[in-house]
């Protein structure tokens, strides 16, 4: 019998030819599922990547640990000082006002955290009384969703005289409502200026 004696196989088809078998559902009965596979990828990227801080931290891992905490400490301090980070220079907060309450309401709300020394919430409840008298004397229309900005703008065309306070008290709710930072008294009175100012006569537009 002769035997027939095809082409020489080659490096890179043997290896293709291997690839294409090893692919084959029956070699992978048993791995363990994607989310798992990569899971365990990711854990082994952060094994190594501690394991380099180790390596060059002075100390070691205790070093390597040290390091983290003072990173971690650094990242709340400037959260806490400087507010969220996605916040931005024209960011402002909604006013959420609720149309079955009157300025009045919202007022008595505003004293009454004040008496208490909660300002965040005095600075929320006094800017949406300022809100609600705007939309009851008829100089700003009811719409839900308006922001303190737009309330600002809005506010500004019709009582230029206002324009000030009431942007001053515009940044000190944005600041507490937005920025997520701490109200003081100083703050509040803000607020309650810019109330007060605006429930005294007006001058008529010219």
């Amino acid at each position: 019998m002769i035997a027939v004696v095809g082409p020489p196989i080659t490096r890179e088809a043997a290896r293709e030819a291997a690839q294409r078998e090893l692919s084959k559902s029956i070699y992978h009965r048993y791995d363990d599922p994607w989310p798992i596979r990569l899971l365990r990828w990711i854990g082994d990227r952060i094994d190594r990547v501690t394991s380099d801080i180790a390596r060059h931290a002075p100390g070691g891992a205790a070093g390597a640990i040290a390091i983290v905490v003072v990173i971690l400490g650094l990242a709340v301090a400037a959260r806490w000082r400087f507010g969220p980070v996605q916040r931005s220079s024209r960011g402002s907060a909604r006013l959420q006002i609720e149309p079955t309450l009157r300025a009045a309401d919202y007022r008595r709300e505003a004293e009454a955290a004040a008496a208490v020394g909660d300002w965040s919430a005095a600075v929320v409840a006094r800017m949406r009384a300022i809100a609600r008298e705007l939309e009851q004397r008829g100089a700003i229309d009811e719409r839900p969703g308006r922001t303190a900005d737009e309330l600002g703008r809005e506010a500004a065309e019709q009582l230029p005289a206002l324009d000030q306070p009431l942007r001053a008290a515009v940044a000190v709710f944005d600041e507490v409502a937005y920025g997520r930072r701490p109200a003081t008294s100083s703050s509040y009175a803000v607020v309650a200026a810019a109330d007060k100012a605006l429930r005294q006569p007006q001058p008529a537009r010219v």
